[in-house]
C-alpha cells in the first residue's frame, strides 16, 4: 500500500470533502442529539443510559471539533483526535450490532456492519496519509499563496504560446485578392473561389 509523503502529489479530494463537509454535518447531528438528550433528562428524569449517552455525545462533539481544526491544517493533533473519534464510533456500532443480533434485527445488523466498514476505510485512508501531518501543521494562508504563485507561473509559461497562435491567426487574414484561375475578386479571404471553385490559397495548419 502506498504511503503519501507530499501534499502536492497526494490526492486529497476525499480529505477536503470529509474535513470540510462530513465533519461539520456530524457535528450538527451530535449537537442535535445532545439537545434531545438534555430535553429528555429535564422532562423525564435521568437513568443510567441517559447519562452514558450524554457523556458519549459530549466526547464526540469535542473530538469532532479537534479533528475539524486539525485536519484542515494537517496537524497531528487533529489526526489523533480523528482516530479516537472513529474508534469510538466503531465501538458504538459494534455494540449496536450485538444488540441487533440479540434482538434478531437484520436491518440494523447490516447497517452496523456497513458503518463499521466505512469507518475502518477512513482510518486506513488516514493511516496511509499520516506522514502528511506534522506537530506544527501548515500555514494555510502561506500554502494557498504558494499554490497561486505556482499557478501563475504555469500560466506565464503558456502565455508566449497563446500569443504566437494569435499572431498566426492574424497572418491568415489575407484580406482581398483575385482568383488566380478566373480573376474573380475575393473580398472575404475565402480559401476557395465562390465563382469557379478553385483553391485560391494554401491554409497553414
Amino acid at each position: 500500500m502506498k504511503n503519501y509523503l507530499d501534499l502536492k502529489s497526494t490526492p486529497l479530494k476525499f480529505h477536503r470533502i470529509y474535513a470540510a463537509v462530513v465533519l461539520p454535518l456530524d457535528m450538527f447531528l451530535n449537537i442535535y442529539s445532545l439537545i434531545t438528550i438534555i430535553a429528555s433528562i429535564t422532562k423525564n428524569g435521568a437513568v443510567t443510559w441517559d447519562w452514558i449517552s450524554l457523556v458519549t455525545t459530549i466526547v464526540y462533539i469535542v473530538l469532532i471539533m479537534a479533528s475539524f481544526r486539525g485536519l484542515l491544517v494537517f496537524k497531528k493533533m487533529g489526526l489523533y483526535a480523528l482516530w479516537a473519534l472513529l474508534g469510538l464510533q466503531i465501538a458504538d456500532n459494534s455494540y449496536t450490532f450485538y444488540l441487533s443480533y440479540r434482538a434478531g434485527e437484520t436491518v440494523f445488523m447490516l447497517s452496523s456492519v456497513l458503518s463499521i466498514f466505512i469507518l475502518t476505510s477512513i482510518i486506513v485512508y488516514y493511516v496511509l496519509r499520516r506522514k502528511l501531518f506534522t506537530k506544527e501543521g501548515i500555514d494555510v494562508v502561506a500554502y494557498m499563496a504558494k499554490k497561486r504563485e505556482e499557478n501563475q507561473k504555469a500560466a506565464d509559461r503558456f502565455a508566449p504560446i497563446e500569443t504566437e497562435m494569435e499572431e498566426e491567426e492574424k497572418e491568415e487574414d489575407v484580406g482581398e485578392y483575385d482568383c488566380p484561375r478566373c480573376g474573380y475578386h475575393i473580398t472575404d479571404g475565402k480559401v476557395f473561389c465562390p465563382k469557379c471553385g478553385a483553391q485560391t490559397r494554401i491554409v497553414r495548419r
